[in-house]
C-alpha cells in the first residue's frame, strides 16, 4: 500500500442531517470532535453542515476527507463514487442502529423506505472506513467488512472540579436520584416506574427529578408531588445545571434491539458533574462501568430498588465511586486528547483511498471539480479552523418545508419562501415535485430541477417515476437512463427499467437489468424477489438455483421479508426440498400479514410430504377466510 506523505492542509467536511435545533448527537458526534480535529496543527480546516446547504455540497468533492454522519440522500451517491474513483478518502459513521428505530421515533419511516435504508448499508460498505459510536454497533454492523474504527463519544472540555456531596455525608439530607433524556427513552423509563414507587415510599429522604419532554411529565403521576421536580427539554447547558443538582443519575435501558446500539454518553455526564451513575447492565455500559469502582450496575428494572438501597446503605462507597468516575472522565474521557486518534484513522483511510481500495464502480468517472469557497469564508459558528455551517433563510425554509410535509399547507407555504429566496436552487424543485399532488405540477418542478442541476440523480430518478406513472414509458426509460449515467451503481434505476422491460414482453432484458440492480446493490431486496419470480417462470433447475439463491441472499439483508420467505419456499418445493420449504413457509407465515398465499402454498408443501391432512386442515382454513371476507363484502355492499 503506497505511503501517503505529509498534508499539513487535510481538509475534511463532516456531513450531518438536517436538524431544526442542536441536538444531543450533533454536539457530541459533530461539534465538539470536529472543533479538536480543527485544533490540530497538521489539519488545513474542518467544515461541518447538513447536504441541504448549498455551500457546503460545493466542499464535499474537494475535501481530503469526507465524513458521512449517517446522513443519507440520493444524490450523496455518485459524489460519493466520484470521489472513490478520484482516490479521495470516505468515512461513514452509524451511530444509531437505523435498522431497529422504535415506530415512534421521528427517523423511522425515513429508514423504513427500502431505497433509504438499503442506500445506507450501500454507502457504509462502501466506504474507506467505517466508524461507530458504541460497542453495541460495531457489533451490530461489523459484518460490513470496510475497516473499522470505535470513536466514542467524549466531553468538550474539562469538569469542574469535583465538590464535596452534602447528600451522601449526612443520612437526613435530601437525595436527589433523577434522569434526564429524550421521547426515544419513554419505554425505558416507564418500565422502573414501580421502582421509583417502591423507593420513595420506603425512604422519605429521597426526591425524584426528570428532565425529559413534557408528554413524559404524566408518567410519573403516582409519586409524591412534593418530592418531585419535572422541567422540560432545553439546550446543553440547561441540562448540565440539571444534572450537577442531582446526587444519583440513572439510566434504564431495555434490552431492545435500538438500545444495544445506545453510547455510554449517559455515564459519561453523570461522570463529569460528580453524579453517581446507577445504569441498567447491559452491552452498553458494561465496557465503561465496573461495578463498585466508577459507578453501579443494575440488572433489569427488577434490581433497581436493591442496587439502589445497597449504596444508601454505604455512602462512603458511594464518594469513592463518584471520585473515581470523576477523574477517569477528567483524564481520559476529552476530546482534545481522542482528536489525534481520530487524525490517524482519516489518515489511515487517505492510504486506502490512494490504494483504490473501496472503490465499488471502475466504471465512475470522476465528476469535473466545483469551485469551493475557501473554508475561512464560510458563514457559520467557528472555532480556530472548524466552521460549522449555518443554514441560509432558502435553506431553513426548505427545511421547514421537509418537517411539515404532513401538513400541506404549511409546507407549501414554506416551500414558496424557499423557491422565491433561491430562485436558481434545484432542492426546492425536487421538494415541490415529491409533494404536488397534480401529476402536472409534479412534472413541471421534477423537471425544472433536471434543468438546474443535470447532475442531480435524485431529480433523473424520481422524475422518470412521475413519468412511469403517467404512462409516458419512453420518456420514463429515457430518466432512468440518464440516472444510470450519473450513477451505474443505484440498483432502483435498474430496477424500474426490468419493470419496463417486463411489460413490454422482454422478459429476458427485464431478467438482465434485475440481476444488474442485485450486482449493484444487494442490500436494495426488491429486484430479489421480481428476478426470482421471474427464474421460477422460466423454469428448469438452473433457473431455480438461481431464483434461490437470489432469495438467499436478499433474506441476509431483510430476514423478517415474509414475501422472500414465502418465494424462497415456493423454490425449494419445486427443487422437491419439500422439508425445507415447510420450514420457510412457516416463517414466511408467521410474518405475512396477509396469511391466504402462505397458507395455499403450505398445502401443496404437506401434500408433497405425504401430510394430507394436514393439507386438507390448512385448505379448509383458507376457504373459510374467503368466505368470511364474502360475506362482510356482501354486508357492505347491503349497507
Amino acid at each position: 500500500m503506497p505511503a501517503v506523505g505529509p498534508q499539513p492542509g487535510l481538509r475534511v467536511v463532516h456531513v450531518e442531517p438536517p436538524s431544526p435545533s442542536l441536538q444531543g448527537d450533533q454536539i457530541y458526534r459533530t461539534r465538539q470532535p470536529c472543533a479538536a480535529l480543527g485544533a490540530l496543527d497538521e489539519v488545513g480546516s474542518v467544515v461541518s453542515g447538513a447536504y441541504l446547504q448549498t455551500d457546503l455540497r460545493r466542499q464535499i468533492l474537494a475535501a481530503d476527507v469526507l465524513v458521512l454522519c449517517q446522513a443519507v440522500e440520493v444524490d450523496l451517491l455518485p459524489l460519493w463514487q466520484a470521489r472513490a474513483a478520484a482516490g479521495r478518502a470516505n468515512v461513514f459513521e452509524i451511530n444509531d442502529d437505523f435498522a431497529a428505530l422504535q415506530t415512534f421515533n421521528a427517523s423511522a419511516s425515513f429508514y423504513a423506505n427500502p431505497l433509504i435504508r438499503s442506500l445506507t448499508f450501500q454507502l457504509a460498505q462502501s466506504a474507506h472506513g467505517l466508524q461507530f459510536s458504541s460497542h453495541g454497533l460495531q457489533a451490530r454492523f461489523g459484518h460490513l467488512a470496510p475497516p473499522q474504527a470505535l470513536l466514542m463519544n467524549q466531553l468538550q472540555r474539562p469538569p469542574a472540579p469535583l465538590l464535596p456531596a452534602p447528600a451522601w455525608e449526612s443520612p437526613q439530607a435530601p437525595l436527589w436520584l433523577g434522569w434526564g433524556g429524550s421521547l426515544g427513552h419513554r419505554d425505558d423509563v416507564a418500565a422502573i416506574l414501580p421502582a421509583l414507587q417502591t423507593l420513595l415510599q420506603r425512604h422519605p429522604r429521597l426526591h425524584w427529578a426528570a428532565m425529559c419532554d413534557r408528554s413524559l411529565h404524566g408518567l410519573f403521576a403516582a409519586l409524591p408531588p412534593a418530592r418531585v421536580r419535572l422541567v422540560g427539554l432545553g439546550d446543553l447547558g440547561a441540562y448540565a445545571r440539571f444534572v450537577a443538582g442531582l446526587d444519583l443519575g440513572l439510566a434504564p435501558l431495555l434490552p431492545t434491539a435500538f438500545n444495544l446500539g445506545r453510547s455510554d454518553v449517559k455515564y459519561l455526564e453523570y461522570a463529569a458533574a460528580g453524579v453517581l451513575a446507577l445504569v441498567q447492565d447491559g452491552p452498553t455500559y458494561r465496557p465503561t462501568v465496573r461495578e463498585g469502582e466508577n459507578g453501579l450496575l443494575f440488572d433489569g428494572p427488577a434490581g433497581l430498588v436493591p442496587a439502589v438501597e445497597k449504596v444508601l446503605a454505604a455512602p462512603q462507597q458511594a464518594q469513592a465511586i463518584r471520585r473515581c468516575a470523576w477523574e477517569e472522565v477528567a483524564h481520559g474521557r476529552l476530546e482534545a486528547q481522542h482528536a489525534p486518534r481520530r487524525l490517524a484513522w482519516y489518515r489511515d483511510c487517505q492510504q486506502r483511498a490512494a490504494a483504490g481500495l473501496g472503490q465499488r464502480s471502475p466504471r465512475q468517472k470522476p465528476l469535473p471539480p466545483q469551485a469551493a469557497p475557501p473554508a475561512a469564508s464560510l458563514p457559520g459558528w467557528r472555532r480556530g479552523r472548524y466552521v460549522a455551517m449555518q443554514p441560509t433563510r432558502a435553506e431553513a425554509a426548505l427545511y421547514a418545508a421537509m418537517l411539515t410535509r404532513q401538513t400541506p399547507t404549511v409546507a407549501q407555504r414554506h416551500l414558496d419562501e424557499a423557491r422565491r429566496r433561491a430562485p436558481q436552487a434545484h432542492l426546492p424543485e425536487l421538494l415541490r415535485g415529491q409533494m404536488a399532488a397534480r401529476p402536472a405540477v409534479a412534472l413541471q418542478a421534477l423537471r425544472r430541477a433536471r434543468q438546474l442541476q443535470p447532475a442531480s440523480l435524485h431529480a433523473a430518478y424520481d422524475l422518470g417515476k412521475h413519468l412511469l406513472m403517467q404512462g409516458q414509458r419512453a420518456e420514463g426509460r429515457a430518466a432512468f437512463v440518464a440516472a444510470l449515467r450519473i450513477c451505474d451503481a443505484f440498483a432502483p434505476a435498474h430496477e424500474a427499467l426490468g419493470h419496463l422491460a417486463e411489460a413490454e414482453g422482454e422478459d429476458e432484458a427485464a431478467r438482465g437489468h434485475w440481476r444488474d440492480a442485485v450486482a449493484a446493490n444487494p442490500f436494495y431486496t426488491v429486484p430479489h424477489g421480481r428476478l426470482a419470480v421471474a427464474l421460477l417462470q422460466v423454469g428448469g433447475d438452473e433457473a431455480r438455483k438461481e431464483a434461490r439463491l437470489c432469495l438467499q441472499q436478499g433474506l441476509q439483508v431483510e430476514p423478517r421479508s415474509w414475501l422472500l420467505r414465502h418465494l424462497l419456499a415456493d423454490t425449494l418445493l419445486q427443487q422437491n426440498k419439500a422439508r425445507a420449504a415447510l420450514a420457510q413457509a412457516k416463517l414466511a407465515l408467521e410474518l405475512a400479514d396477509e396469511k391466504r398465499p402462505v397458507q395455499a402454498l403450505l398445502a401443496k408443501i404437506y401434500l408433497a410430504l405425504g401430510q394430507p391432512k394436514a393439507a386438507k386442515l390448512l385448505a379448509a382454513q383458507l376457504e373459510a377466510t374467503q368466505e368470511s371476507r364474502r360475506d362482510c363484502s356482501t354486508s357492505s355492499s347491503r349497507g
